[in-house]
């Protein structure tokens, strides 16, 4: 039934095209954009401006279809072409979205679109794919490492499928296909909230990060700070670059992994940083990315108000391995921590998963473990047979996180239970190592429960938000309150 749906719009937008011919300008002045930061950073806006006042489109009067989603990065994101699921059509005086939805006189038309809100399972292909892949702002191409936010949105096809007409019924534009929109034409609602720049290492070169400042800043207050360090895809990658040599991947981060830009629906004011550290940069650079990190977060503790015992940290996938190394330098900076879909490095490692982690299972129980569920997993540290003896991995274990449990610092773990690029153990070994370490220091059981806490999530929890790889837990995480709430209370 989807496949005849998707099918039908095609056609649709076929007819429109054919009844506009070439992109028509007459009466059109521009199309411009809104995005927003949910579970993608996507279009949730698109708005028409007209060259006088319009009367109000039909509800259908629009086509909007996304071809660039023929080679996104991966198969749940990929279709011919992305439908957009328009939820609204009206005029305003504005070139804004109205509360209400409905229309007052006015030269543009905003087109509101559906973000990604769920996934729909292709039979054909046998896979959970994104509901509505149209309009991403934040890509990554098929046979790229790193996400970079999207300039060039020239396969995003918007068609008026019908003229229209002023108050007295005069043609204002005929149907057919509106201009391009152009990237610069957008307003990125969160990702505008921040700032992306850099400052120089020590060894000269530059450090990437982005900083949003509460709007209200007041000097004289002090604001609890998120340091948020997204995956591997959202590292700036030295080998993604332009014809003239820019980065193409500066700022990706902020897009690909909604852990950051979530802080700033929060009531409270927060200050969020999120670094962008190296990936691929020439080994004759010499660089410690884990003291750059350090060296940002030490820096906006110095130039902003900063409430020293409130600083946070949540990592994805690369950004546990990283901030686990941050905490084994600097044990005593972060009053909390989520460590998502991701691992705790050992102190002897270098910031890479080869190096080695803290892992107490064996070989056996690697990898996915279809047709369990997470009371089923949260079991197996008591099978004998699951665990390594202890000499093997006790004292390196326990070295990595001794300045957790020195600074009674409160630690989440989020993991999928068939995570498809980090296995389960790699949340359970710290988890299961942190109690153990408790209990010997003397702690009650209620002490320990209040520290060192687990979320374990089912497939199906990914594909009811969309979330078609089975990995990025950090977007489960930073979706619910209570998490947020947890945070900012420690």
């Amino acid at each position: 039934m989807k496949k005849l749906w998707t099918v039908a719009m095609a056609l649709i937008l076929m007819l429109a095209l054919a009844a506009g011919g070439v992109a028509q300008e007459a009466g059109v002045v521009k199309v411009s954009g809104i995005s927003d930061m949910g579970i993608y950073h996507q279009l949730v806006a698109l708005i028409v401006e007209y060259d006088q006042e319009v009367a109000a489109p039909d509800a259908d009067a629009y086509v909007v279809a996304d071809f660039a989603s023929a080679y996104m990065k991966e198969d749940y994101d990929r279709a011919d072409v992305g439908m957009g699921k328009i939820t609204a059509v009206y005029t305003n005086d504005t070139a804004d979205r109205r509360e209400d939805k409905t229309s007052v006189p006015g030269k543009y038309v905003v087109i509101e679109l559906e973000p990604v809100s769920g996934s729909d399972y292709d039979e054909e292909a046998g896979i959970y794919k994104v509901n509505n892949p149209a309009g991403y702002c934040t890509w990554r191409k098929v046979g790229e490492s790193c996400e970079w936010r999207r300039t060039d949105f020239s396969a995003l096809v918007v068609s008026q499928k019908e003229n229209v007409v002023n108050a007295n019924g005069d043609v204002v534009a005929k149907a057919g296909v509106l201009p391009t929109l152009q990237a610069e034409d957008i307003r990125h609602l969160k990702i505008e909230q921040f700032v992306t720049t850099t400052m120089k290492n020590p060894q000269g070169y530059d450090i990437h990060y982005s900083l949003s400042i509460p709007e209200n800043y007041d000097a004289t207050k002090k604001y609890p700070m998120v340091v948020s360090v997204s995956g591997n895809g959202g590292r700036i990658n030295y080998k993604q670059q332009d014809a003239e040599g820019n980065f193409l991947c500066v700022g990706g981060n902020l897009g690909r992994d909604s852990a950051a830009a979530a802080w700033l629906n929060c009531e409270e004011d927060v200050i969020i940083l999120t670094p962008q550290p190296w990936r691929d940069q020439p080994e004759e650079w010499g660089i410690d990315i884990v003291a750059d990190t350090i060296q940002v977060i030490d820096a906006v503790m110095a130039a902003y108000s900063v409430d020293l015992e409130r600083v946070y940290a949540i990592g994805s996938s690369f950004g546990t391995m990283h901030l686990s190394s941050v905490i084994m330098r600097r044990p005593e900076l972060f009053a909390a921590y989520a460590q998502c879909n991701g691992m705790w490095m050992l102190a002897v490692s270098k910031d890479s998963p080869e190096s080695g982690s803290v892992n107490i299972y064996t070989d056996e129980f690697e990898g996915k473990v279809e047709g369990w569920n997470c009371t089923d997993a949260l079991a197996l540290p008591l099978k004998e047979d699951c665990i390594k003896a202890k000499d093997e991995y006790w004292a390196e274990a326990t070295e990595a996180l001794k300045g957790v449990v020195e600074n009674r610092m409160p630690v989440y773990f989020w993991h999928g239970v068939n995570d498809e690029s980090i296995s389960w153990t790699r949340a359970l070994s710290p988890y299961t190592v942190l109690r153990q370490m408790y209990e010997e220091a003397g702690l009650t059981q209620a002490e320990i429960d209040d520290l060192v806490k687990l979320y374990f999530a089912d497939d199906e929890e990914y594909y009811e938000h969309g979330i078609c790889e089975i990995h990025a837990t950090s977007k489960l995480a930073v979706n619910e309150q209570w998490f947020m709430d947890w945070m900012l209370e420690q």
